[in-house]
């Protein structure tokens, strides 16, 4: 093991081996200790010529000691590469890289001895009532009396299309002891957990006439991210197979599922310019929550999608422009399931629109169409137009003034048959009414010049509404156990305040692009940090199957409100 102490915490890293085959996979750890690791991020992994990274995980663990009357808490942060070598050889592992409260941090070099191996056994072939005969490639372990596979229900989909894939383990041999040590893992898909069985639950099978038990080990519902073919990096598994009756030791074995590929199609040549992304089968609408507004008054328009398919993933329809409205950018919020295989539910699309002229203002109709993946067709929806009343702010303005005016005359008419005096003992009390609203009135016309003639001023004037809508929300999902409507509000709330804050464009921008934004708006590389810890945790809980403890979710949570009280 190599061990490098830092200032503020421990960065360790090590190697379950130092000499092993050729395609035999090793784990490497790293591990990062500390009182407190709010923000901290994941390592950089080195690249070496001829060893591969097959895939990672993530774990952590929090111990608490009581001594002498004082409490202490540590926290762990371990991360496992799985690597394997295509070549003999003796290599050295670089250092891997950590960047923490503006400072770099990195371990020691590790050396390894790669050895030619011996050829790798095929496995038999896989007979089953429900499929044709097939051939199952060797595992990297090269056992064929135990081993991992990985089936998918389709070997090519349509973007967005959703499979399942399941990874099973194969025995036939006694096993005292698994572990898991790496799940599978997947490039340009979004993932959804299907199952993970807490205890294996096995069944007989057979492969090629010979009898197998089988269990299943994870069963996920993914869906690809755009049109790039999705790559299944292998799953790993620690066993101990019994010894027979002369040996006194079980053997230790690590397996490994192979790598799979799946064929993303390109959809037919008549796809119409009005599909964006949605690959299912939906329903499509649309609500206006007034019918008469002000000028430069934004009001709600919702666009609601139903059905099954990515729901998830759908990118908001576009609002034709018009000259007599803006469109601001939708707040979204999902409400879905699985069931059948599938995704369903309830995706709604909220956006703000600000008319600029008055009278009969037509929102254009809205044109939208998603892919059948089942009949293979794209399918046309319309929806629209809308009209809405926009009255000037001059005209409602001219009425409020009247309406006082004639109030105030009521209260000076004369009384008949009682004395008046020339100048009325407490003036001032008349006109109190009267000079409260002028007050009221010069502010108002006062804030609404300085909002229209100065966005910025605008746009900060809005962020505490802004924010106290968002923490809201945040803890109404946080007590519902919402994890993903969680992290999704998390995120957005952050992206809205930067947007609204520093008037970037974040909801368009990679994180990379956020960075370097607040970076050149002078803002600290440990305010920039966190940041950026909010945003991937925020991805690794909506698209993939972690699921955060309930400590974790109070610490982002707070996180977010530091990183706001810094930047504000």
């Amino acid at each position: 093991m190599v061990i490098l102490l830092l200032i503020c915490l421990t960065f360790t890293a090590s190697i379950d081996k130092t000499i092993v085959f050729v395609g035999e996979p090793f784990t490497v750890s790293v591990y990062i200790e500390g009182e407190d690791l709010e923000g901290v991020g994941a390592p950089r992994p080195p690249s070496v010529s001829g060893i591969d990274i097959l895939g990672s995980s993530r774990s952590q663990s929090t111990q608490i000691n009581f001594i002498n009357g004082k409490i202490s808490k540590s926290t762990t942060l371990r991360f496992d590469y799985q690597m394997i070598a295509s070549s003999e050889g003796e290599y050295t592992i670089p250092p891997f890289t950590l960047t923490y409260k503006g400072e770099k941090y990195s371990t020691e070099p590790i050396k390894i001895n790669v050895k030619k191996g011996t050829p790798q056994p095929q496995k038999p072939q896989r007979v089953t009532p429900s499929q044709p005969e097939r051939k199952i490639s060797p595992s990297i372990s090269g056992y064929e009396d135990v081993f991992l596979d990985c089936e998918v229900s389709k070997g090519s989909v349509y973007p967005g299309e959703p499979l399942i894939v399941n990874h099973y383990l194969y025995t036939r041999v006694n096993l005292t002891n698994i572990q898991l040590i790496n799940s599978p893992s997947y490039e340009n898909a979004w993932v959804e957990n299907l199952q993970t069985p807490t205890r294996l639950e096995f069944s007989r099978t057979s492969i090629g006439g010979v009898g197998y038990s089988r269990a299943l080990i994870k069963r996920d519902l993914i869906f690809p991210l755009g049109e790039k073919d999705i790559q299944i990096n292998p799953a790993s598994m620690e066993v101990y197979v019994r010894g027979d009756f002369f040996s006194f030791f079980d053997e230790r074995r690590i397996i490994s599922s192979e790598p799979k590929t799946i064929k993303i199609k390109s959809f037919p040549s008549d796809r119409p310019s009005e599909f964006i992304d949605a690959v299912g089968k939906f329903s499509f609408s649309a609500e206006l929550d007034t019918g008469e507004v002000k000028v430069d008054a934004p009001f709600s328009f919702k666009i609601i999608i139903k059905g099954e398919g990515n729901i998830n993933l759908l990118s908001p329809p576009e609002i034709p422009s018009s000259r007599k409205f803006d469109v601001y950018p939708p707040e979204s919020k999902v409400n879905s399931s699985i069931s059948g295989g599938t995704l369903k539910g309830e995706r709604v699309f909220t956006y703000l629109l600000t008319p600029k002229v008055s009278g009969l203002v037509e929102i254009p109709e809205i044109k939208w169409a998603y892919f059948d993946s089942k009949t293979e067709t794209f399918i046309r929806k319309t929806i629209g137009p809308w009209r809405i009343q926009v009255k000037s702010v001059g005209e409602s303005e001219k009425e409020i003034v009247t309406s006082k005016i004639s109030e105030d005359i009521s209260y000076v008419l004369p009384v008949p048959m009682k004395k008046v005096y020339l100048i009325p003992p407490y003036l001032f009390l008349y006109f109190l009414p009267s000079f409260i609203v002028l007050l009221l009135t010069s502010y108002y016309v006062w804030e609404k010049k300085k909002i229209e003639g100065d966005r910025s001023y605008a746009r900060v004037k809005a962020i505490p509404k802004e924010l106290k809508k968002g923490f809201i929300k945040l803890e109404r999902e946080k007590a519902k156990g919402e994890m993903r409507a969680f992290y999704e509000e998390l995120s957005r709330v952050l992206l809205k305040f930067l947007k609204l804050k520093f008037n970037i464009d974040v909801f368009g921008m990679k994180k990379e692009e956020i960075a370097k934004e607040l970076r050149s708006k002078d803002v600290t590389e440990e305010v920039v940090a966190s940041l950026l810890g909010i945003l991937e945790k925020s991805e690794m809980v909506r698209f993939t199957s972690f699921k955060p403890k309930e400590d974790e979710i109070s610490r982002d949570l707070k996180t977010l409100k530091e990183v706001i009280n810094a930047l504000y």
